[in-house]
Order: structure tokens, then C-alpha cells, then sequence
């Protein structure tokens, strides 16, 4: 609880648990997973995929192994560039959790869920609004 009235109060993880199961049942429980499922899987496999093809390119036609320096820039480039094209999973995901202003009413949830927020967010705001 950080002290703002919109969000809910909870007394503790049990008493959490508790009224979210109450509230929204089992769903309410695992509300927020798919986006984090789609941005983990999407981030890890596309970082290690950047990494390793950003290695093998600079490796290209040298007979010595990559120094430490030139892992550590890989490493760079390959977290940019996922970073780059997988932000608007992560900007979804946050929209999707501050939906505290909606309480446990679906009906007045801005997004319905993962694919739902994507659209909205750009038809709204935009290719910007996926990277705010």
C-alpha cells in the first residue's frame, strides 16, 4: 500500500489473496500473466537470439575469441534492441494492472485484456503511446 485511495488496500498477501479470490475468483488470481508470459518469453528469446548473431557477426573472420569489452557491447546492443521492440508489451502490461479505478467491475475496465489494450493504445495515442 503506498497511500493513494484509488488502489486497494490490503492488509498482507493472505488478506490479498483472500479478497481477490472473493472479489474476481481464480481469474482475478492470474489476471496479468499473459503479457508477462508474452514479454518474458518474446525478451529473453530475442535478446539471447541479438546477443549471439551480434557475436558471431563481430567474430566474423577473426581467429581469436571476443574480448570482454566486446561481449559487454553485445550484451548492449542486444538488450537495446529487444528493449526497442518489445516496450509496448510492458506499457500494456502496466496499463493493464493500474486498472484500479475500475474495482472489481469488468465492465468498466478500459481494456479487456492484453490484445484489447495493444489496439486501444494505438489507435488512441499512437506508436508513441506504445513506447511512453
Amino acid at each position: 500500500n503506498d497511500g493513494l485511495e484509488l488502489r486497494p488496500k490490503y492488509n498482507g498477501i493472505l488478506h490479498c489473496l483472500t479478497t481477490v479470490w472473493k472479489h474476481e475468483g481464480l481469474r482475478g488470481l492470474y489476471q496479468g500473466v499473459t503479457p508477462n508470459l508474452v514479454g518474458a518469453g518474446a525478451s529473453w528469446g530475442l535478446y539471447f537470439f541479438f546477443y549471439n548473431a551480434i557475436k558471431a557477426y563481430k567474430k566474423e573472420g577473426k581467429m581469436e575469441n571476443l574480448g570482454a569489452t566486446e561481449h559487454l557491447m553485445s550484451a548492449a546492443q542486444a538488450g537495446a534492441m529487444t528493449l526497442c521492440i518489445t516496450n509496448p508489451i510492458w506499457v500494456t502490461k502496466t496499463r493493464l494492472v493500474l486498472q484500479y479505478n475500475a474495482g472489481v467491475d469488468p465492465s468498466k475496465r478500459q481494456y479487456r485484456g492484453m490484445v484489447d489494450a495493444l489496439v486501444k493504445i494505438y489507435r488512441t495515442e499512437g506508436i508513441r503511446g506504445l513506447y511512453k
